[in-house]
């Protein structure tokens, strides 16, 4: 199970506000192609908001942003 610190969920979450996805309903809506917008995005970033869109799904924010818990 891969764990996050909560820096790394900070940085994914105001990146993707810089692009205007600052809504769950935005996160789970986004498209591949959505990545292009984001600057020099690293394959932590793609697993970050992988497990983000998990754990809104699975309606779980606090398990994923306090323990910092991947949600299978």
């Amino acid at each position: 199970m891969a764990k996050y610190n909560i820096a790394q969920i900070q940085k994914m979450v105001d990146r993707l506000a810089e692009i205007g996805i600052n809504t769950e309903k935005a996160i789970l809506s986004m498209e591949f192609e959505d990545l292009e917008k984001l600057p020099s995005y690293t394959i932590t970033d793609i697993k970050t908001l992988i497990s983000l869109r998990k754990a809104i799904k699975k309606n779980k924010k606090a398990l994923f942003l306090f323990l910092g818990e991947e949600i299978n």
